[in-house]
């Protein structure tokens, strides 16, 4: 009776002292980072308020959202190595998508890419690395050469190869190297990215076609001609990412899609014919920027009458979009918080739609992004002054993991909380996450043939003259 009643007290203070001891910290969520170059409001709200989206459309209900404000120049190289890092260009040392070499101003040829290795800021994936996490990166500008990460990159170098098959046998395109084997098979070829380009109803190109419609406009006849090229690469990116994410999801997974803004460049001219004939000479800058207010307003009220006629132009880079973001989520934990990124979006600029400046200066600032949040925690609400700088903060934020004092952003705390999770959590600092894991850059060596591919790519885009 003695040892039954010794066993009891025994049972029941191992009871008491579990109930009283702490219970574990819930487990860190896992985070994707979706990046849709150029994405813009202008067109996104209009194709999913006509149910066009079914994919942004499931995201965006209950996620946090806002415009993400840009800054010039709106280069996509310089951008997003601000986004994947939390700092100014003049912080992270990558000031354009080319550099010319000291020894050979003179000489046009001797232009090259600017490449990882210029970088002078940690990253976000090389941060999390060293704390531990795990990484996937696919395709992010400005990652070749690839460095070694706590997982596995893809560089924006590898796409490359659809145009030139030599690429395959270049050095450092991913990490770890056998990777590339293993991408191997999803190569895309000219063919099978004409198939795609049927899927999704992209404008099929004729020379006639072209020269009619862009008679004054050269570089976006060759814009146009290079279309299946860039459908093509994104085809890649959607594949690895979907075969890498079927493998396990790391911890961090961020990847980069560009149709939406190479599209973007150009499309506009697909929408109605009668339309665009209609209001395009009515919306000149001229008027938008005209001393009298009743014809700025006017002239306002045309544009925005002619953005839902352009994003109709825009539905097949957009459809292309909103199936990776389909993808993505159908290969993710539920519970991870999902972040979607432009680094800028488009807006008209007096002789159609881009994200520069027009020869007269208008528009004056860098038209914003696109920024949305989604995931356990997540408030959804309206995000207010959000840049490119708070994207790297707020990931580490989400992480519970101390931000960099030298960052130029902040932790866009104010989205978290949605449950309660988060609310009372204060922002923790370190002084600075330093410059990464950089290689030493080989100097004088000849143009490699993805940089040959890429250079022809940035000269289509009109970068390179």
């Amino acid at each position: 009776m003695k040892n039954s009643f010794w066993w009891s007290a025994v049972v029941l203070a191992l009871a008491v002292a579990a109930g009283c001891s702490p219970s574990p910290p819930p487990p860190k969520p896992k985070v994707a980072v979706i990046g849709l170059d150029g994405l813009s409001w202008t067109f996104l709200d209009p194709l999913i308020a006509a149910g066009q989206l079914p994919n942004f459309e499931r995201l965006l209900d209950g996620a946090a959202t806002g415009e993400l404000e840009s800054f010039r120049p709106t280069r996509s190289a310089i951008l997003w190595t601000s986004v994947a890092t939390g700092k100014t260009m003049e912080k992270h040392g990558i000031t354009d998508f080319t550099f010319v070499d000291e020894g050979a101003m003179e000489e046009i040829e001797e232009v090259r890419l600017v490449t990882g290795m210029r970088r002078t800021a940690a990253t976000i994936w090389e941060i999390l690395g060293e704390l531990g996490y795990s990484i996937g990166v696919v395709n992010w500008w400005v990652t070749h050469p690839a460095t070694p990460v706590n997982g596995y990159l893809v560089s924006d170098r590898l796409k490359a190869v659809m145009n030139r098959e030599a690429v395959v046998e270049e050095p450092d395109l991913v990490y770890p190297p056998m990777l590339l084997a293993e991408l191997a098979p999803m190569f895309v070829s000219q063919t099978r990215a004409h198939r795609t380009m049927r899927t999704y109803d992209f404008p099929r190109y004729s020379r006639e076609r072209a020269e009619a419609m862009y008679a004054t406009s050269p570089a976006s006849q060759n814009l146009y001609e290079r279309l299946r090229s860039y459908v093509g690469q994104d085809r890649m990116v959607k594949d690895w990412s979907r075969h890498l994410l079927a493998k396990g999801q790391p911890d961090l997974f961020a990847a980069i899609m560009r149709i939406t803004d190479v599209f973007a460049h150009f499309g506009y001219r697909f929408a109605d014919r009668e339309t665009l004939e209609r209001m395009v000479p009515e919306i000149t800058v001229r008027r938008l920027t005209h001393s009298d207010a009743a014809v700025r307003e006017r002239t306002a009220a045309l544009v925005e009458e002619l953005n839902p006629v352009v994003a109709n132009a825009m539905l097949p880079a957009y459809k292309y979009a909103d199936d990776f973001i389909g993808e993505v989520l159908a290969a993710i934990d539920p519970s991870s918080i999902v972040i979607v990124v432009s680094d800028h979006g488009f807006a008209w600029a007096g002789g159609g739609y881009a994200h520069t400046q027009s020869r007269q200066g208008y528009p004056d600032a860098a038209p914003p992004g696109v920024i949305a949040l989604k995931g356990p925690g997540i408030s959804p609400i309206r995000i207010e002054g959000a840049g490119l700088f708070d994207i790297a903060p707020t990931i580490l934020y989400a992480l519970d993991e101390a931000v960099g004092r030298d960052m130029d952003g902040q932790a866009l705390t104010a989205v978290f909380g949605g449950d309660g999770a988060a609310e009372a959590r204060d922002v923790k600092f370190v002084a600075t996450y330093g410059t990464g894991l950089r290689q030493r850059e080989v100097a004088d060596s000849p143009l490699t043939e993805s940089e040959q591919e890429m250079l022809e790519d940035l000269r289509s885009l009109g970068y390179i003259r």
